[in-house]
C-alpha cells in the first residue's frame, strides 16, 4: 500500500505540474512541497498508512464501546472529528472524498444531516459537500457537488 501511495503522490505532482493545469492548484497540502526524495515520499506514505490503521482501530473501539470516553463527548462528535482527521490527512491527494461521512439519512440510521442539510442536534449548522451523499456513485463527483451546491443555495434562501 505504501508503494501505491508513493507512486500516486508522484503522479499527482506530475498532473499538477502540467502547464495547462498549473493555475488550478494553489499549493500542495499533503505531504507538502518540501517532501521530495523517494525516501521522504515513502516515509509520508508509511505515516498515512499507519494513521489510517490507527483511526480505524480507534473508531472500532469507540463504536464497540470498548474504549473509555468522557460522558460529555458524544459519539457523533467523535465520529465527526475522526472523519475530519481522515479527510485532512488526504486533502492534498483526493484519496478520500468523504462521501458518506456526514450522510443525509434518518438519525436512527446513522445520518448526520436532515433533508435541509442541517446537522442533527444543532440549530444553525449545515453541511454542504460530498459527505452528505450516503453512497458512492459510479461517476465523477464534480457534477454531484455542483448540483448539491445549487440545491443548498435554494434551501438556504428559503426557496426549497
Amino acid at each position: 500500500m505504501t508503494q501505491i501511495l508513493k507512486e500516486l503522490m508522484k503522479f499527482c505532482r506530475k498532473v499538477a505540474g502540467v502547464d495547462a493545469l498549473k493555475g488550478y492548484f494553489a499549493q500542495e497540502l499533503n505531504p507538502g512541497p518540501s517532501v521530495s526524495t523517494d525516501e521522504e515520499l515513502e516515509g509520508a506514505s508509511v505515516l498515512m498508512s499507519i494513521s489510517r490503521r490507527l483511526i480505524k482501530e480507534i473508531t472500532n473501539q469507540i463504536t464497540s464501546g470498548t474504549m473509555p470516553i468522557r460522558p460529555s463527548v458524544s459519539l457523533q462528535k467523535l465520529r465527526f472529528l475522526i472523519i475530519r482527521l481522515i479527510d485532512t490527512e488526504h486533502a492534498g491527494y483526493h484519496l478520500s472524498d468523504g462521501i458518506g461521512s456526514a450522510s443525509m439519512l434518518p438519525r436512527e440510521k446513522g445520518g448526520v444531516v436532515d433533508t435541509k442539510l442541517r446537522v442533527y442536534g444543532t440549530k444553525n449548522l449545515r453541511v454542504v459537500d460530498l459527505s452528505v451523499f450516503p453512497l458512492h456513485f459510479g461517476s465523477h463527483t464534480q457534477c454531484a457537488a455542483y448540483g448539491l451546491g445549487e440545491i443548498a443555495a435554494d434551501i438556504i434562501k428559503g426557496l426549497a
